[in-house]
């Protein structure tokens, strides 16, 4: 029985080796669409004085890459927005508390939360459009919170910020690969 459950545990462990190989050291396929425009509205009001943001993220596929010991295989995207703005548009900021708008990630508007890592269960909250509220407490300590745009009218409220609209473009539905 022995001799049995050593070569078991030989062959399983060749097994586990094979297949760390082989999901670390393959780049995942290159999406079809590699190119897309993704316009946007965010209007809001702070203290009586209404402000609009129009603008149209750019996404761009740059590249896939193989995983290491370290790191999983995903692809690369590059987000940018057209009006050269920064990704992220502060909306408050003090000593205390910042308060941003980011419209959202390439590899969210190209399809592709999981960036090709077949390991990803959820998507990430930080690939979408939302907002982000960074705080810092009596201690020094600094808390961090994703909430879509969606949902952010009363947190915003409690802050000075009436969110008006959020209009944006949809994620497109790309293939990777052969698919």
């Amino acid at each position: 029985m022995a001799g049995f459950m050593k070569n078991f545990v030989s062959k399983l462990n060749l097994v586990i080796f094979v297949w760390l190989f082989v999901s670390c050291a393959s780049s995942p396929p290159p999406p079809q669409i590699t190119y897309g425009e993704f316009p946007f509205r965010f209007e809001y009001e702070i203290n009586g004085e209404r402000y609009i943001i129009e603008d149209t993220v750019i996404a761009e596929f740059d590249r896939s890459i193989s995983g290491s010991a370290t790191t999983r295989a995903r692809r690369i995207w590059a987000t940018s927005l057209e009006r050269g703005n920064e990704r992220r548009i502060v909306l408050k900021h003090d000593d205390t508390i910042s308060i941003s708008f980011s419209p959202g990630l390439a590899q969210y508007f190209m399809g592709d939360l999981h960036g090709g890592d077949r390991l990803v269960q959820n998507p990430s909250i930080w690939a979408q459009p939302r907002i982000v509220i960074r705080a810092v407490n009596e201690e020094g300590r600094i808390n961090l919170v994703a909430i879509r745009p969606d949902e952010a009218h009363e947190i915003l409220a409690e802050h000075g910020i009436l969110l008006i609209s959020w209009e944006r473009s949809e994620p497109i539905v790309n293939r990777f690969g052969n698919n």
